[in-house]
């Protein structure tokens, strides 16, 4: 969102200026970005949550949430290296 890319910016330079490296919690990569998005849980999933109409929730309530269990690459409490 706009908002995000406001925050992410702002950070990244407030960060910069400590010498430090700002790394957005929320940023899984590409692919696993797309998963969450998708709800992509298992390989079974791209058939019945991407190519079928589905039905299933979201992860979180949509103001904040845990990263999925597969997603292990980043902290989502981390927010500077």
């Amino acid at each position: 969102t706009s908002i995000e890319r406001h925050i992410n910016k702002k950070e990244r330079r407030r960060l910069q200026a400590k010498g430090r490296v700002f790394r957005n919690p929320y940023n899984y990569g590409c692919l696993d970005n797309w998963k969450v998005f998708l709800g992509v849980d298992t390989g079974r999933h791209w058939l019945t949550r991407v190519l079928l109409p589905s039905s299933h929730l979201p992860h979180g309530n949509g103001m904040s949430w845990e990263p999925p269990p597969w997603v292990t690459a980043h902290s989502a409490s981390v927010m500077a290296v």
